[in-house]
């Protein structure tokens, strides 16, 4: 088995680089030095050199490996003059891997391009991810994050947790180990992304990278990275169709399966400038519909109440002061073109033709059709007008009972 590896570790935005990491000797370790306390870098410095001196291969018992990581806490606490630190090592004899953690420094184990599985961290956040109360990705900004269970070099006993499974490797397998100062900037589909268009553990790294340092822009914590890819004699057997012997999901059962497509969060600057932008622009559309208003409001005319009550009034004195007589005539004098009423203009009277010689009175519901013909005096230059009766019955042209006709002149007989 040959791995291909290649590790960076940058400052960030402190002033001193606390974090270590050393590979060789069959095995690869990051140590962050606490920021919050002292001497940090002497903490991370002191558990690295420590392990990585003192792994023989191939042991990698529980027995072996405990009492290495317990004495990196040892030689925290002689050397590291009150720093602290995590631990993240990954152990192999060649054939086998053997991975262990203190702390919220990570193990992500790949296979087929995907996470297979990662490390669990000892702190509060991963609690409160054990207990339903927030996701893997909400670690990532919560304020408790720098909560841990378990460190290097701390005055109180330390409780090693449980090992996990020894895995055994195949060939296009990978690993990446990485301080928190790394992850937290970097998704889970980010770390897959890259990894399948990587020919090699450098071109991995330095896609990986690149997020980071857009993302961090120069600010934030240390951060540490080791990538390896596997190349072994060994690929993954052709599916048979029998169940496995060990499911993937089993191995290990205390290791948290981290999701496989989770998409990036907007960085808090893009978000404010989005923000300030979508005020900017409400601003400007309310201030738009406003001025559009007033706009409108100076366009409509403002009549006088006095004026429109004066002109209802002199229009019912009017009405009132004419006599239906005089309104007759004008109508009849608009008609015939003059605008002093004709004598002509005034109904005929009716005569009865019967023997009896009396004048008999036309019913009020009769209709009379009468044509009016307007005609000029010549001797006089005055329009005159003549009536025509038109017989009445279904035999007239004229009948109303016809929509097809035009109606002539109506006029009632008072």
């Amino acid at each position: 088995m040959n791995i291909d590896f290649y590790s960076y570790s940058g400052l960030g935005g402190r002033p001193v680089n606390e974090d270590s990491c050393i590979v060789g000797n069959g095995c690869y370790i990051v140590s962050d030095g606490l920021g919050g306390h002292d001497n940090g870098e002497l903490a991370s410095g002191a558990a690295t050199r420590y392990i990585s001196e003192n792994f023989a291969v191939p042991d990698l018992s529980n027995e072996y490996i405990s009492g290495l990581i317990l004495g990196a806490n040892e030689a925290v606490k002689q050397h590291g003059e009150g720093g602290k630190a995590t631990l993240a090592a990954l152990f192999t004899d060649g054939n086998i891997i053997r991975i262990d953690n203190i702390g919220d420094s990570r193990i992500y184990y790949f296979r087929g391009g995907k996470i297979l599985f990662r490390t669990k961290d000892h702190s509060v956040c991963q609690a409160s991810v054990d207990m339903g109360e927030m996701t893997d990705i909400d670690v990532r900004n919560s304020p408790d994050r720098s909560g841990l269970f378990k460190v290097l070099g701390d005055s109180t006993p330390l409780k090693l947790p449980k090992p996990y499974d020894l895995i055994e490797p195949i060939n296009a397998d990978a690993f990446l180990i990485c301080s928190d100062g790394f992850w937290e900037n970097i998704y889970e589909a980010e770390m897959e992304a890259d990894l399948l268009k990587s020919a090699s553990a450098r071109e991995w790294l330095d896609y990986m990278l690149k997020r980071h340092f857009l993302r961090a822009q120069d600010q934030g914590d240390n951060f540490t990275a080791i990538c390896g890819i596997i190349s072994s004699p060994k690929t993954a057997p052709l599916y048979d169709g029998t169940p496995s012997a060990k499911p993937v999901s089993d191995i290990p059962s205390t290791i948290a399966i981290t999701e496989s497509a989770v998409k990036p969060s907007m960085p808090m600057h893009c978000k404010i400038i989005v923000a300030v932008c979508a005020f900017i622009a409400v601003a400007a559309v309310s201030v738009a519909v406003t001025l559009l208003a007033v706009k409108k409001s100076e366009d409509i005319p403002v009549s006088s109440p006095t004026s429109e009550s004066q002109s209802a009034e002199d229009i019912v004195t009017t009405e009132k002061s004419t006599p239906p007589e005089e309104s007759a005539a004008t109508e009849v004098s608009e008609i015939s073109g003059s605008s002093e009423p004709s004598e002509e203009s005034t109904p005929p009277e009716v005569e009865d033709t019967s023997e009896s010689g009396e004048t008999s009175e036309v019913s009020e519901t009769t209709e009379v059709y009468v044509t009016a013909e307007v005609s000029e005096n010549v001797e006089s230059g005055e329009p005159s007008v003549e009536t025509t009766s038109l017989p009445e019955g279904p035999d007239s042209p004229f009948s109303p009972n016809e929509p097809d006709s035009i109606p002539p002149l109506e006029t009632s007989l008072l």
